[in-house]
């Protein structure tokens, strides 16, 4: 997204220069994939499917994952 610069990415990039803008950029840039993927888990709930990442989930939950 930080490439394609839909809007209000390429609102920021013409507005704010220099390192701050090059930042802010990169910020709005990222927030793209984080909302376009909570519609998606939002969907599966809506639909009543279980989305995948529940499983894994459960499963470092229940502690057959272990960080040292």
């Amino acid at each position: 997204f930080d490439v394609l610069k839909p809007f209000p990415i390429n609102y920021a990039d013409r507005r704010y220069k220099g390192a701050f803008g090059i930042m802010f950029d990169d910020l709005l840039a990222a927030m793209y994939p984080v909302f376009l993927l909570m519609c998606v888990i939002m969907l599966f709930g809506v639909l009543g499917a279980t989305f995948p990442l529940d499983s894994v989930l459960e499963w470092l939950e229940g502690g057959k994952f272990h960080v040292q």
